[in-house]
């Protein structure tokens, strides 16, 4: 198969040249082949035979196996290795002429041998003994293994077989066979375990007293097994597990038991005595904390080690009475308290304890509201603080504003008083922490009185001779303090009087009209710079000046002082607002005044 040119070549001759070569190619197609592999016969393990499969193109058929472990071919010879079914594909792959045939599979099947096993009856074993090794063989020379019915009773690793409790289990020989050798069909045997025999060890119980904490009993079986026990009476001791309560004193009998399970048998009981002796007894009863008077009743706590009541009792009920356990005070002062505990059938009585109670006297405060304000000429008041002891409080004072009687206060003159409530204290309470009030008692409410009337210098006087403030059109004239005011502005004036920090009410309103001027002092000085900034001078004012004053448009005035140098009085307005005033100075029994603008 392939692909050739055929050439065509005439060389010429004496009459003709060589004719050029005419080339053609011829295509030569491979040939088809087939495979004949015929059915493969069944085989034994180890058997070894040829393969007799031929191809149509007469070349040679090559083999191969799809499980070489099963059965292994080399050239046309096979080797059956183990038992199993396996493909053996017959291939030619073809040459230069000749393409590859279809493979042709067969299928060889590869039988396995039988075996069988020996495995004789078992003896009688017994809980508790060692493990010990089984014995069976197979034909086919291949290990057998062992299993149990039940591992609980007896398990099985290797050939050893351990007893793990009584009963009957199965144990059963097997053999699964390998690639050569097909199971063997299993063998059983059974095995009986009988249970074992059992002792208890269990020792004599020392003497205890009543009283006494719960204790655990301590006792064996040889089995290993749980040993339980039992009170022949339950009244004098009780048994929960291995752990002995004591009830009360008394002989009671202990017996140790082991009932046995699938592996023993039952244990023979055995009985000790247990001898539970009287108990003495102890009282707890701590120091008490000391009390106050007034204090409620209080609970007194002590216990004894037996757990019975215990008792007490006062020294002097007069000062601490008991009911019970319940303390009540009486009044202050020192008493014992005893406690004790007579005993019953099972305690000895307890030593009694006693404990000394001090009761201290109990601290008082006092109540003392807040006195309100009064006004000269109210009647006189009673005064009502109150103790928290209930005793009687009494009052004083340093202040020679008021008199004191009993509770009763008397107003003597205006101004702040200070009034302290006090308590001495008696016999079952402290003194007091005297509390005191500050109130104030308002001087009269003051009258004013207008002389000059409907002049350019009205004058007020008020009833009251000191601590007045003198208001214009409800505000405050600075500085005008005393009895008398001068007024120089057209307004509605008022006045209150005040001692110390108390106020009087203010008095009627009086309007005041300004009809008339006082002369201006322009008409005898000069003076500049007007509006003025820092400093006012006067130049020709003659004589003394004995008083100098300026007023706002509210009419609060405020001194101004003039320095005289020379010929020129001046006076320092910058500490004034910006605004219109009136500066009014006087010389000996005249008055003369000036409006001026400080910018």
């Amino acid at each position: 198969g392939g692909t050739v040119n055929i050439t065509a070549s005439q060389a010429g001759d004496g009459n003709y040249n060589a004719a050029p070569n005419v080339v053609q190619s011829l295509a030569i197609s491979k040939a088809g082949q087939t495979i004949t592999f015929g059915a493969l016969s069944a085989r034994a393990i180890d058997d070894v035979f040829n393969l007799t499969g031929t191809a149509s193109s007469g070349l040679a058929v090559t083999y191969s196996s799809s499980d070489p472990t099963t059965a292994s071919i080399s050239g046309n010879t096979v080797t059956a290795l183990k038992a199993g079914s396996v493909d053996i594909t017959a291939s030619q792959a073809g040459n230069s002429n000749y393409d590859p045939a279809p493979d042709v599979v067969q299928t060889l099947v590869i039988a396995m041998n039988d075996q069988i096993i020996t495995f004789g009856p078992l003896a009688v074993v017994t809980f508790g003994d060692a493990p010990f090794n089984l014995s069976a063989t197979a034909n086919s020379s291949l290990p057998v293994i062992f299993t149990s019915s039940d591992p609980t009773v007896a398990s099985i690793s290797g050939n050893t077989v351990t007893i793990l409790k009584g009963g009957t289990v199965n144990i059963t020989a097997r053999q699964a066979g390998d690639f050569e050798f097909n199971p063997a069909p299993d063998v059983v045997r059974q095995l009986t375990i009988n249970k074992a025999n059992q002792t208890i060890t269990f020792g004599s119980l020392p003497g205890k007293t009543f009283g006494d904490v719960a204790f655990s009993l301590t006792a064996s079986a040889s089995s290993g097994l749980t040993v339980s026990f039992a009170s022949s009476d339950v009244s004098i001791a009780s048994v929960s597990g291995n752990t002995v309560t004591i009830l009360k004193a008394g002989t009671v009998n202990i017996t140790a038991s082991q009932a046995g399970n699938d592996n023993y048998n039952a244990a023979s009981n055995v009985v000790q005595p247990l001898t539970i002796n009287k108990a003495a007894q102890t009282i707890t009863f701590s120091a008490l904390t000391s009390r106050t008077f007034g204090d409620s009743p209080f609970t007194l706590t002590a216990s004894s080690s037996s757990s019975l009541t215990v008792t007490f009792v006062s020294s002097d009920p007069t000062i601490a009475s008991i009911s019970g356990n319940t303390v009540t005070i009486l009044k202050a002062g020192t008493v014992n308290i005893t406690a004790s505990q007579a005993g019953n059938s099972n305690y000895n009585a307890a030593l009694n304890v006693v404990q000394a109670l001090t009761i201290n006297k109990a601290n008082q405060t006092i109540t003392f509201g807040a006195i309100p304000d009064k006004t000269m000429g109210d009647a006189p008041f009673s005064l009502a603080a109150t103790t928290s002891s209930s005793l009687t409080v009494s009052y004083g004072s340093t202040s020679d504003k008021i008199t004191i009687s009993g509770n009763q206060v008397t107003i003597v003159k205006a101004g702040r008083a200070i009034i302290t409530a006090s308590q001495t204290g008696s016999t079952n309470f402290n003194s007091a922490t005297q509390v005191d009030q500050s109130f104030c008692i308002r001087p009269s409410k003051p009258t004013v009185t207008v002389s000059n009337a409907n002049t350019a210098t009205p004058t007020l006087t008020s009833s009251a001779t000191g601590g007045n403030q003198w208001y214009l059109n409800g505000t405050a004239i600075s500085a005008a303090t005393g009895t008398t005011l001068i007024v120089t502005n057209t307004g509605v004036y008022k006045v209150q009087a005040k001692t110390d920090d108390c106020p009087s009410e203010f008095s009627a309103d009086t309007p005041i009209s300004i009809t008339g001027d006082l002369p201006s002092i322009q008409d005898k000085v000069t003076v500049y710079p007007n509006p003025v900034e820092n400093y006012l001078e006067l130049l020709g004012l003659k004589g003394e000046v004995t008083g100098s004053q300026v007023f706002d448009m509210t009419g609060r005035m405020s001194s101004l002082v003039l320095e005289k140098r020379d010929e020129i009085h001046r006076a320092n307005v910058e500490h004034l607002s910006q605004g219109i005033y009136l500066l009014r100075v006087q010389q000996d029994a005249s008055i003369y005044q000036v409006k001026f603008i400080k910018k």
